[in-house]
This record gives structure tokens, sequence and C-alpha cells, in this order.
């Protein structure tokens, strides 16, 4: 179904949250931020020896990237790119970046 033009899709807006819960919202928030940044200041979790697995570190990177900057544009791991003229060199460099990633 198409909007007409200035219709909005969602007419009544976000449903109302309570003061309670938005505060605990807010409350747990300011939590988790502070222990990322405890995580992320470690030196002990990172690296090979650390005590985070390599797939934690990689997510906790991820997540503290995305909510400072924002989320990356989703690219595609089949899409084929040139890089410098040499389509086959990009595709066979996909596939050997592709394997490196965990199937999780």
């Amino acid at each position: 179904m198409r909007f007409k033009k200035g219709q909005s899709g969602n007419p009544r807006g976000r449903p109302v949250m309570s003061p309670e819960v938005r505060e605990a919202l807010r409350a747990g928030g300011e939590v988790a931020v502070r222990r990322m940044g405890d995580l992320l200041d470690d030196d002990a979790a990172w690296g090979p020896a650390g005590w985070l697995s390599p797939m934690e570190q990689i997510k906790l990177l991820a997540v503290a990237h995305e909510r400072a900057f924002g989320r990356a544009v989703a690219v595609s791991l089949d899409q084929q790119v040139v890089v410098a003229g040499d389509r086959a060199l990009a595709s066979d460099q996909h596939r050997r970046l592709a394997a490196l990633i965990p199937k999780h």
C-alpha cells in the first residue's frame, strides 16, 4: 500500500511509555555504556591471549563503533567489485575474506 504525499505511515505515532519504564531504560542504558567502556579499556581482554574470545572482541568493537558513528551501510560479500580493473582478483579476495568470517 502506498501512502499519499504528506500522509504518515504511523499516524498515531510511537506508543506512550510510562515515566517509570523510561527511567528504568535510561538507568540501564547508562550502566551498559559504563560497562562497555570498562571492557574497552581493559587491556587484558584483548588480543589472542585476551579473556574475551575473538568473536566477543569483534562484536564489542562493532557495537561500540555503531553507537559512536552509526550503522555502516550493508555490503554483500557476494557483490563483485572491480579493483584496479582486475575483476577476477577482487572476486577471489572477497571469497578469501568471506572464509575468515565465523559462521554464527
